[in-house]
């Protein structure tokens, strides 16, 4: 499976994961209009081809805006995947840390931090990318019978 995992927000991580292949790709990018954040979105579909995307999960924590732009973001996705018939799916942040530390208590500075320790080549990743790579791997785990 080749998926793309997006850790939403004006800058958006990302993580293309190809389980065919060893090695991640990942990134950032960092825009406040909806229509060149998703001109950057189609650009790495374009790049990357992935059969499914999963991002971070929408969630409310009382801050409206920042709730709002989450759901436009996720439906800028939904949107753009749907047009290329791809599966889109939220996961829980909490959910893949757990998977790939053992532990979804982990704030995500923690979590990022032993990302770097079992991984260090992802230690000048942006925190955004960091976040996708677990999102990543997490669905990975989770997923792949054996992983």
């Amino acid at each position: 499976m080749k998926i793309l995992a997006l850790d939403l927000g004006t800058t958006a991580g990302w993580c293309y994961l190809n389980e065919e292949e060893t090695g991640l790709n990942s990134g950032f990018w960092s825009e406040k209009s909806y229509r060149e954040w998703a001109k950057h979105l189609k650009t790495i579909l374009e790049d990357f081809k992935p059969e499914l995307i999963v991002c971070s999960q929408t969630n409310s924590y009382g801050h409206f805006n920042a709730t709002r732009k989450m759901y436009m973001l996720f439906g800028i996705v939904c949107y753009i995947g749907e047009a290329r018939e791809l599966g889109v799916v939220e996961f829980n942040d909490s959910s893949a840390r757990k998977a790939v530390f053992g532990s979804g208590k982990l704030k995500k500075v923690e979590a990022h931090g032993q990302l770097v320790d079992k991984w260090p080549e992802y230690a000048l990743s942006s925190p955004d990318e960091k976040d996708a790579i677990i999102l990543a791997l997490g669905w990975k785990i989770i997923n792949t019978p054996n992983a």
